[in-house]
């Protein structure tokens, strides 16, 4: 196939700049995250301190989370919206790479559902007393365990796959 370089180039010129863009959002989400956790460490301190009564303590907590989340979701959506347009043009270019693409992002938007999902049942479990709060935390880490296992398994089966130009 004299257009697979092409293809590949376009791909590279396409997605890259979404990746590096990425990536500057996600690592300062993940700094206001890391700044959230302290934020509450704080606020837990105060409360046993009794500088801060419960209540306060939760709706300050419930304010400052609430503000993560929509920015959390924002950013979501706003790689969605650059996907979705990078995906267009191609879909333009390359009809059979477009099909593939789209049934993994399909596939990763049913995931994050089911994550979302997950994370309430969860929560919900915690609030109704069926779980303490320890064990959730216990649940959550072993699945972070587990998800990072499967994504080092991925990550070396693609390296270990010979790539389309070795192939050929």
């Amino acid at each position: 196939m004299k257009f697979r370089p092409i293809v590949l180039a376009l791909l590279l010129i396409l997605f890259v700049p979404l990746v590096v863009q990425a990536e500057v959002d996600g690592d300062a989400l993940r700094d206001k995250i890391k700044v959230l956790r302290s934020e509450h460490q704080e606020l837990k301190q105060q409360v046993a301190a009794g500088t801060l009564n419960r209540e306060q303590a939760r709706a300050t907590w419930k304010e400052k989370i609430e503000a993560v989340r929509m920015e959390k979701e924002k950013y979501f959506e706003s790689k969605m919206v650059k996907f979705q347009s990078r995906y267009a043009k191609i879909a333009e270019r390359s009809p059979e790479r477009a099909e593939s693409l789209s049934a993994r992002f399909e596939v990763l938007k049913i995931n994050r559902e089911d994550r979302k999902t997950q994370r309430k049942m969860l929560l919900d479990k915690v609030r109704s007393g069926d779980i303490s709060p320890e064990e959730a935390k216990l649940r959550v880490k072993a699945k972070r365990a587990e998800n990072k296992i499967i994504q080092e398994t991925r990550k070396s089966d693609r390296q270990d796959r010979p790539s389309d130009r070795k192939r050929k």
